[in-house]
């Protein structure tokens, strides 16, 4: 019983870091999923500083049959991994794993194959600061993202105040009688600069900014050497290409163009694009087509979230293009809400972005208070009904949308 006891001990110091804290609204959702029968393990990823440990803590704090514990202690260096869930399960009585940094030990995914066959009334949560490791392709297994907080889970966790909208984000009067009656315009405007991560409630706004660009560096320096062995040169070229990004206007993104500025192959481009992607530090999104001809086109590369520019352009000393953040906000909150984005190509002047999900097919314009629906208006090759341009009313609204996972 003597390695029980120490995992618990651990688990219960840890733990008590994360008492009276607000759960993240995924907590919740965790906690529903768990009572299927299947799938009986969960791949918790996301960024890291996104609070994956925090959300297990928070799930042992509140679960019965719980154990967590961070697979990087000594403790599983020594006995190794399937030996301490086998005796977590069989001394200790635990029914559900929550296992932190389970990447960690090498054949980790082998071990908890093995433990999930010989034990199947054993849940188990996974999670781990690289994003990579955890891409997992098994039918046994489910993954969910921890994306960055919303502005609504920011507000919740910040003040308490649990404010939901619905459909307001369509229209700009609703949105404004939305923005002026909950009182959010400040929060939004705060929620671009540092609201996605929980450091934000630790730190100041300088620190913050620290945190997140090394977290940032760190995923590309560690994850990019460790799991998928790229070079130094091609981690330059990396890190090279996010403060390009960082200083450009939201735009097409061009291979060839890359390519020039950084001094490397087009090829390699395509490489250190792709990881950026896994990294899950950016997106980039293809122009709408109903042809093969979309495969071909240059796509949009933006960051995934706007405090991770606003990190980067921190870092050198600059202040961010206020057009690509708010890009960058729409694009985050879309994809959160379960959207599929396109650009439009070929078309001078053309709106930011078609928006697909389900029935919905909305022409998209991104802008501030000058912008309007003239340029929508133009558009008549693309016959898409619902047209709309998004103020900052109407941004700061769509991201009180609450996600269904």
């Amino acid at each position: 019983m003597e390695i029980v006891n120490q995992i618990i001990k651990n688990a219960n110091r840890k733990a008590q870091a994360v008492i009276g804290l607000k759960e993240r609204f995924i907590v919740d959702t965790i906690k529903k999923r768990i009572h299927f029968h299947e799938p009986r393990i969960i791949l918790l990823k996301g960024l890291r500083g996104v609070g994956k440990t925090t959300v297990l803590l928070q799930l042992f704090n509140s679960m019965n049959n719980s154990i967590y514990f961070s697979a990087d202690h000594p403790i599983i260096k020594e006995f190794g991994l399937f030996e301490v869930c086998k005796r977590l399960i069989e001394k200790g009585g635990y029914k559900i794993l929550l296992i932190d940094e389970v990447h960690k030990p090498l054949h980790w995914w082998e071990d908890l194959k093995v433990i999930s066959d010989e034990y199947p009334k054993v849940k188990m949560i996974l999670s781990g600061s690289s994003s990579i490791a955890l891409h997992i392709l098994e039918r046994r297994a489910i993954t969910l993202t921890l994306s960055p907080m919303s502005i609504s889970e920011y507000l919740y966790l910040s003040t308490g105040k649990m404010i939901t909208a619905k459909n307001e984000w369509k229209d700009w009067r609703h949105s404004a009688k939305f923005v002026a009656v909950n009182n959010i315009e400040s929060e939004y405007w705060k929620y671009l600069k540092f609201g996605g991560f929980p450091t934000v409630f630790k730190m100041k706004e300088y620190d913050f900014y620290e945190t997140v660009y090394s977290s940032m560096l760190k995923s590309i320096r560690e994850d990019s050497v460790t799991y998928l062995t790229l070079s130094h040169k091609k981690i330059n070229a990396m890190e090279k290409l996010v403060n390009i990004v960082a200083l450009s206007k939201p735009g097409e993104f061009s291979y060839t163009s890359i390519a020039n500025k950084t001094g490397i192959g087009k090829s390699t481009v395509y490489e250190i694009v792709d990881v950026l992607i896994k990294l899950d530090l950016m997106i980039f999104l293809r122009p709408y087509s109903t042809s093969t001809a979309m495969l071909r086109a240059e796509p949009k590369l933006l960051f995934s979230h706007p405090n991770l520019r606003y990190a980067v352009c921190n870092k050198m000393g600059i202040e961010p293009n206020l057009g690509a953040v708010r890009e960058e906000y729409a694009v985050y909150n879309f994809k959160r809400l379960g959207y599929n984005l396109f650009t439009i190509k070929g078309m001078v002047k053309s709106p930011d972005y078609i928006v697909k999900k389900g029935k919905e097919f909305i022409l998209i314009e991104i802008g501030g208070k000058s912008k309007t629906n003239k340029q929508l208006k133009e558009i008549r090759k693309i016959k898409i009904k619902e047209k709309i341009v998004l103020k900052d009313e109407n941004l700061a609204t769509l991201g009180f949308v609450r996600t269904i996972y």
